[in-house]
């Protein structure tokens, strides 16, 4: 048996353990975080620094191609010791394996796990019983993560019955467990996990703390993430680099900027390493608010000048806020650069993430008012003087590329549904090459664009992308997909009961269905708050499911059908359970209310009644009053507000003028562009007319 572990381990040695110098590096917590933005975030930043090269060498030194160059010198030194690293592993294995004992066995099923190589790990694991021996907690815990690493619950969790049965689990056996939980969506038990560590009496370290924050932000948990991290800096022990990055990002899903500088500006005080993967969640945070929007490509600069390079998070950052912010010429600028870079480092090479916010700018922009036009000449609209740091000439797009680029900042309805038509094309023909990969959010985006698309068959187009694509793609439809399709479906009284109210009895019956399987599963979720997590993989939370409450009782009253929007209303009080979604608030449906309100004026008072019961008034404390008045972007000046939450008048005046500030900034910008491309249209027209004088006297 061990000599069959010897020929199967000593071939793959080499590729196992360069794999294992990425996992491996389990101090750091090297664990993937959204779904795509989350994973990606949290592989970036358990990532090993590469280079030396740092931040406070490189404050006032451009990217130019001599530092590149010395970039490039360090990589290969980095691979080089990396390989003498491997090649001394490797021999010093090999003579092992001639006299196996507990700890050349032992180390064979770390390198297995490492590699997720369950089969092998076990096997090796058998070894050490065929030898005579007795394995250890260090045995235990490589083989226990040898089933974690591939996400084997069930027997993951029959080696910590053996563990607590022959021995006491230790703080890698409960990270490794909360690990697990945490990658497949069992947060609820993840916390079971902890507090069982804690009676324990085990210390928890970094990574355990950082895996549930990372499981929190994953599941929209904002608050418990944060109860988590102040209980990890104020009781435990003090946060690191990555914990501080995680809660930066977080702040973005809140669209706090403010508390997300605060952070930063803390990371900077306690002399923690600040990395391109901080920068790229700040930019996040602040590209998550109108108001901070600008900021974050102030950011950018600074990012840049500190001697950091954008990488292909930091440009999939900056086309999410871009299209955000409602910016299509920012994100056709972002996304040109980033073609124009990858031609020569394929490391740039756009992901199904870029594609998705390619797809979401088009969709923004469609929903918006089009903006002034600008003419086709106008030279390329720039990021800022940020890239002006990161390159030292101008970068014009690729001519030729398989990938889309973008020439015309044309402001048109029908521009914008033609390029995202032509934009799904390319998408489609980079999959069946292989270039990027199909998932459903990439879909998700795809079909919000056709129900987002002012023309007369997109409900039919919709309904037909819904039913075939998916299907082509094996790719099931989320509760998201189904609401869009509903906002549409929704929308005209031709449609309604002869294709939305079937669609809409579709969808019920997909969520009964769904909620039969969640009952009648081996070892399923339990209790409220596991079956909401199994929930949200389908992304029917209650967030989703009420909004498709309201767009089908909004449809019915749009077509003045108020017993049925009603009747709606009353199903959404007792779905699931009574009372599991949130309260309808009247300002939810104001169509309902006002033809309601209507009929009371004439004497007939049933519907206002039965809306008053549905929907009663919501009464808010000073807090609440004042907390919504500053989301707005226009407060009184003798607000009462502002004596409430301690704001003196001379605060308010530079708060004031700051904001004049940014208003002018911005007219001027506007004003700069107006001007160029006025210049730009003069240039091309007189270059025209002499091109034409000059055709004229040759001919």
């Amino acid at each position: 048996m061990f000599k069959i572990i010897h020929r199967t381990i000593v071939k793959r040695l080499n590729s196992s353990l360069a794999k294992s110098l990425e996992i491996e590096s389990e101090k750091q917590l090297d664990i993937p975080i959204l779904e795509s933005d989350i994973n990606q975030l949290y592989e970036a930043l358990t990532a090993p620094v590469a280079t030396t090269i740092g931040p406070e060498s490189q404050k006032q030194l451009k990217l130019s191609q001599c530092y590149l160059e010395r970039l490039k010198v360090n990589f290969k030194d980095t691979d080089k010791a990396l390989q003498n690293s491997l090649n001394e592993r490797n021999e010093k294995l090999a003579a092992m394996l001639k006299k196996p004992n507990l700890a050349m066995i032992t180390e064979l099923i770390h390198v297995n796990a490492l590699a997720k190589n369950q089969e092998n790990a076990v096997k090796a694991f058998e070894a050490i019983e065929q030898n005579g021996m007795e394995p250890d907690i260090v045995a235990y815990n490589h083989l226990l993560n040898a089933h974690a690493s591939v996400n084997d619950t069930k027997k993951t969790f029959e080696v910590y019955d053996l563990i607590k049965a022959k021995s006491e689990p230790d703080l890698v056996t409960y990270s490794t467990l909360i690990k697990l939980l945490v990658n497949t969506k069992q947060l609820h038990k993840a916390f079971e996990v902890y507090e069982a560590m804690k009676r324990k009496k085990v210390h928890p370290n970094q990574i355990v703390f950082t895996t549930l924050i990372k499981g929190c932000i994953q599941f929209g948990q904002i608050d418990r993430a944060w109860k988590t991290f102040n209980h990890m800096r104020s009781e435990i022990e003090r946060p690191d680099s990555i914990a501080f990055t995680l809660m930066i990002y977080a702040c973005s899903k809140t669209q706090d900027a403010e508390r997300a500088l605060d952070l930063f500006q803390e990371m900077i005080s306690n002399n923690l390493e600040v990395t391109p993967v901080t920068y790229t969640s700040l930019i996040l945070a602040c590209g998550s608010r109108a108001d901070y929007y600008n900021e974050a490509f102030d950011l950018l600069e600074q990012m840049i000048a500190t001697g950091f390079e954008p990488n292909i998070q930091t440009y999939n950052v900056l086309l999410q806020i871009a299209s955000k912010n409602n910016d299509i010429d920012r994100v056709k600028t972002v996304w040109n650069d980033l073609i124009s870079r990858s031609e020569s480092n394929s490391e740039l090479l756009p992901t199904s993430v870029s594609f998705k916010y390619l797809l979401r700018a088009y969709t923004s922009a469609l929903k918006s008012k089009p903006k002034k036009t600008i003419t086709a000449d106008e030279p390329e609209k720039k990021i800022g003087k940020q890239f002006e740091m990161f390159k030292e000439e101008k970068i014009e797009p690729p001519k030729t590329s398989v990938y889309p680029v973008f020439n015309d900042l044309t402001h048109s309805t029908g521009l914008f549904i033609q390029e995202a038509n032509d934009l799904w094309d390319r998408i489609t023909q980079l999959v069946d090459e292989g270039r990027i990969h199909m998932n459903s959010e990439l879909m998700y985006e795809r079909l919000e664009n056709i129900c987002t698309q002012p023309t007369r068959d997109n409900f039919e187009r919709a309904l037909q992308f819904f039913d075939q694509s998916y299907k082509n793609y094996n790719i099931v439809p989320t509760a998201k997909a189904y609401r869009s399709v509903l906002k549409v479906a929704f929308e005209r009284k031709a449609d309604l009961n002869e294709k939305a109210v079937p669609f809409w009895n579709r969808f019920l019956e997909w969520d009964t269905q769904l909620e039969e399987q969640m009952k009648t599963m081996e070892n399923g979720p339990k209790g409220l708050q596991e079956q909401e997590e199994y929930r949200m993989k389908t992304s029917r939370s209650r967030k989703v499911m009420q909004d498709s409450f309201l767009i089908v009782a909004r449809g019915f009253a749009r077509n003045d059908d108020l017993n049925n929007a009603i009747e709606i209303l009353e199903k959404a009080r007792d779905f699931r359970q009574p009372y599991y979604l949130p309260p309808i608030k009247l300002a939810q449906i104001p169509n309902l209310m006002e033809k309601a309100t209507r009929e009371a004026d004439n004497g007939d008072h049933e519907h206002l009644r039965k809306l008053s019961e549905l929907c009663p008034p919501v009464h808010h404390s000073p807090v609440t009053q004042v907390q919504a008045m500053l989301k707005k972007k226009t407060i009184p000046k003798n607000w009462w507000g502002w004596q409430a939450i301690g704001i003196p008048e001379h605060e308010r005046t530079k708060m004031v003028r700051k904001n004049q500030k940014l208003q002018r900034k911005k007219m001027d910008i506007e004003m700069t562009i107006r001007h160029k491309a006025e210049k730009s249209l003069k240039n091309r027209k007189a270059k025209e007319s002499q091109q034409s004088a000059v055709d004229q006297f040759n001919e």
